[in-house]
């Protein structure tokens, strides 16, 4: 009959939690993935060729009134900039009040606002003019491509 002092064999211990384990092998595998992607791209470039693309500059664009930035399209060196405006009680809305045109400086780093003559339309502010009338919650959306 065995003694009553002596213990049973001490458990085994593992060399790490379950947390540390799988944090482990995940974080493995992952650095397998990012070395399988980066030969990945490689063999990409190698056959499709690239070009490296890179940020030339940032700038602020600023309005006339507080808003709320919702889409811009590029129109040749410039681009049309269209957001919501909230007036409160101010029943009419122009077209300068959701568009802005815009176009890079003469060195290409500061934004400057132009007029509106890209979109002077009698047609669409017209139209422009009856949707905002006519709707009482109307907003800008985005802009459609439609070339």
């Amino acid at each position: 009959m065995p003694d009553a002092q002596t213990s049973p064999d001490p458990p085994v211990q593992l060399e790490g939690g379950t947390y540390e384990i799988l944090r482990n092998r995940l974080r493995s595998h992952g650095e397998e993935l990012k070395a399988r992607l980066r030969t990945l791209n490689e063999n990409r470039k190698h056959v499709f060729g690239s070009i490296e693309q890179k940020l030339l500059n940032t700038e602020r664009v600023t309005t006339e009134h507080n808003c709320v930035p919702r889409d811009m399209v590029a129109v040749g060196s410039r681009f049309l900039f269209g957001y919501n405006v909230h007036f409160g009680l101010r029943e009419e809305r122009n077209i300068g009040d959701v568009f802005t045109v815009y176009e890079f400086d003469s060195e290409g780093h500061a934004l400057e606002a132009r007029t509106l003559d890209l979109i002077e339309d009698a047609r669409f502010r017209k139209d422009f003019q009856d949707v905002y009338r006519y709707y009482k919650n109307a907003t800008f959306a985005k802009f459609l491509d439609r070339s």
